[in-house]
């Protein structure tokens, strides 16, 4: 299978897979059958790996303290800043207590120097708010680092690890789909009936009445039967509709079923009742025949000379009552010559016997 081309009229069957006229080139693939996807007929799949996932675990190591390398910073200093003068905050407000009330008439303190009144004590008015300027000026600062080092601890831990998933729904090669090929027969006698294209879906088995087994050619009066016990092909005579003969009373009979005819059946045909079956062919019974052809001639006798009796009867009846006529005279004598000579034919010569006329009226 290297995408040649063929005749589709040569070759009838294979047009029927590949109808375009042209076989698919497989070098380099696999044949798969095509999946429940929905995948067309001679589509294409590259190979894969099925998605799956892994497990993982990391040991729990005590990885103790480490230090850091030692290094001497030596000292640092700040950048120049010039701050200016500050202003503090305004402070200072009281006032002093034990002393006469300023509701009095009397008062002390203040602006005015009168006489006063031990009787009641009051306060001072309220005083002493002030606030103080602070020149703070440019300046910065010196900073020793110094030469040092830091110890981590790390101690025991672990780490959580996630794997993820990749890969298709399974693992694949290089491959391309084909639709099974089955081959169908009937369900009643299993006779092949044809090819045919079948979906077969995942974890199913094939439908009924078929098998993926290839039908052989057709032999002619043959036909093709599957054997499901032995699961395979065979061919059984077919003679349906044929009339045979039974070899043991030469009667014909009508083929109904598939098979070879059975041991008591010839497709020759007697050419009469009399002959017989030799093993070989049909041959004539002479002595049956004799017997026969004499057993119909001593019938015919008995027959005849029953209708001479009856004749002969009618025409005395008509004498002894003095009715007859002349013809009628002439007849009884007739048939009375008749009835002697039939009497003496001898039928054991049948069947080459000698029958008497049978008188005419007006003899």
């Amino acid at each position: 299978m290297q995408g040649q081309t063929f005749d589709k009229s040569t070759y009838p069957k294979l047009a029927m897979a590949y109808p375009s006229g042209i076989i698919p080139d497989m070098r380099g693939w696999m044949i798969k059958g095509k999946p429940e996807s929905g995948r067309s007929t001679l589509s294409q799949e590259q190979d894969g790996i099925k998605s799956h996932s892994h497990g993982a675990t990391v040991s729990d190591t005590d990885l103790g303290n480490r230090s850091t390398s030692h290094f001497d910073y030596g000292a640092k200093e700040t950048n120049v800043f010039d701050y200016g003068g500050r202003t503090t905050d305004v402070q200072g407000r009281h006032s002093h207590g034990g002393v006469p009330s300023r509701t009095n008439p009397w008062e002390i303190g203040g602006n005015t120097w009168n006489h006063f009144n031990f009787s009641t004590v009051g306060s001072t008015d309220d005083a002493g708010e002030h606030a103080h300027n602070i020149h703070i000026g440019p300046h910065s600062h010196r900073v020793d680092i110094g030469g040092h080092s830091h110890t981590i601890s790390l101690g025991p831990h672990k780490h959580n690890v996630t794997i993820h998933t990749m890969g298709a729904n399974e693992n694949t090669v290089k491959n391309i789909a084909f639709n099974y090929i089955v081959y169908t027969y009937r369900a009643d006698t299993k006779e092949y009936i044809g090819q045919a294209d079948a979906y077969i879906p995942p974890n199913t088995d094939l439908p009924t009445f078929c098998t993926d087994l290839s039908a052989p050619e057709a032999i002619k009066d043959y036909r093709i039967i599957f054997n499901e016990k032995e699961n395979r092909w065979c061919h059984i005579e077919d003679h349906r509709g044929e009339i045979v003969y039974c070899i043991n009373t030469g009667y014909p009979v009508k083929i109904e079923n598939l098979g070879s005819l059975p041991d008591n059946i010839t497709p020759l045909a007697p050419s009469s009742k009399f002959e017989r079956w030799d093993g070989q062919s049909w041959v004539k019974d002479i002595e049956a025949e004799k017997v026969a052809a004499i057993t119909d001639a001593k019938a015919k006798k008995e027959r005849l000379d029953a209708i001479a009796k009856n004749a002969i009867q009618l025409l005395e009846y008509a004498i002894e009552t003095q009715i007859q006529t002349g013809e009628e005279t002439t007849e009884l004598h007739a048939w009375k010559k008749y009835r002697v000579l039939l009497n003496r034919t001898d039928i054991n010569r049948a069947p080459e016997v000698q029958w008497p006329e049978v008188p005419q009226k007006g003899e």
